[in-house]
């Protein structure tokens, strides 16, 4: 994707459809189908997450591939655990076919989330992302 409007576009959907609105019908339309979800880390001891493409990863007894393992390892796990988190894009870059975003999000923690229990408290985070675009969709991403 070599049109930065198209790009930026792009992930101002991922945050305003997906993380905010959780409008999980329109994923197909953001990611490309053989994403390779995120590997969950443990917060306590893993800063960062890193995904690629084509790998499988095992999901309450199925395997599950591409966008269909990003949705249930990642986006419906967050979605549990803070039922009311939101997102704000901060910054966006744009070179060439990889973009890289600035995020924060904020919510409230009451669900479990990688193994630990909720503290019913409010959360805030910050968060950086580069993301690869292959034919107008997400392909790669990598998170920290």
């Amino acid at each position: 994707m070599n049109d930065p409007s198209r790009a930026r576009t792009l992930v101002e959907r991922l945050i305003a459809d997906i993380w905010n609105a959780r409008r999980l019908e329109v994923l197909g339309e953001l990611f490309v189908e053989d994403l390779e979800p995120p590997r969950v880390p443990d917060v306590r001891d893993v800063p960062h997450v890193v995904v690629h493409r084509g790998g499988e990863q095992s999901h309450g007894g199925e395997d599950l591939l591409g966008l269909d393992a990003f949705v249930a390892e990642h986006v419906k796990t967050a979605f549990a655990a803070f039922p009311d988190m939101r997102q704000v894009l901060e910054d966006v870059v744009i070179d060439g076919d990889r973009v890289a975003i600035r995020f924060r999000g904020y919510g409230t923690w009451t669900g479990e989330y990688m193994g630990r229990a909720p503290t019913g408290r409010p959360i805030r985070y910050e968060g950086l992302a580069m993301l690869r675009i292959e034919d107008g969709r997400i392909a790669e991403i990598w998170t920290q």
